[in-house]
């Protein structure tokens, strides 16, 4: 195999493998809180960030009521292993996301 073939499959590896975070955003607006991001019962303010109070996710409220979520994402895993329990699923984001990785 070619080492250029060898770097690109090596690349693609550690791409696929790991962790990414998952990202939304929308606007959250509600007329009793003008300029404010209201979400499942949590009123933010521009630049405020809190955890989701249900799940796994961190929300960054932005101007005119734009709020960011953040959440767990996609995980890769080695060939024979599988997902067990979140390990600290009341932590801070990202930490809540963490798993426990078994074997298959």
């Amino acid at each position: 195999m070619r080492p250029a073939t060898v770097l690109l499959v090596a690349i693609a590896a550690l791409l696929v493998s790991g962790y990414e975070a998952a990202v939304s955003q929308g606007v959250f607006k509600d007329p009793a809180h003008p300029g404010k991001c209201v979400l499942e019962g949590l009123v933010l303010e521009n630049g405020q960030i809190a955890r989701h109070p249900q799940r796994c996710e961190r929300i960054i409220c932005g101007e005119n009521s734009v709020a960011e979520i953040q959440s767990c994402g996609a995980y890769g895993l080695p060939p024979g292993k599988k997902f067990g329990k979140f390990t600290d699923p009341k932590a801070d984001y990202p930490v809540c996301c963490n798993r426990e990785i078994i074997d298959q």
